[in-house]
């Protein structure tokens, strides 16, 4: 598998990290019941398919973060 990185043009999978949704709101983590957020946020939540914005790092690259869209 190959991915775009906009700065360094196309380039193998492995030179990537997968760092998550990049839409995901995580809980505050000042919040009294913070637990149960932690829990609700990552287990709970909805997993609709379709297109969606995923986090990745390059970090055998530029080491620069972005968002890029995906298809499930």
């Amino acid at each position: 598998m190959r991915i775009r990185c906009p700065y360094c043009g196309e380039r193998e999978f492995t030179e990537f990290s997968y760092l998550g949704d990049a839409v995901f709101e995580r809980p505050n983590p000042g919040a009294s019941d913070i637990a149960a957020k932690f829990v609700e946020a990552v287990y709970l939540r909805d997993n609709p398919a379709g297109s969606h914005e995923e986090l990745w790092y390059h970090s055998f690259g530029c080491r620069s973060c972005y968002a890029s869209a995906a298809t499930r």
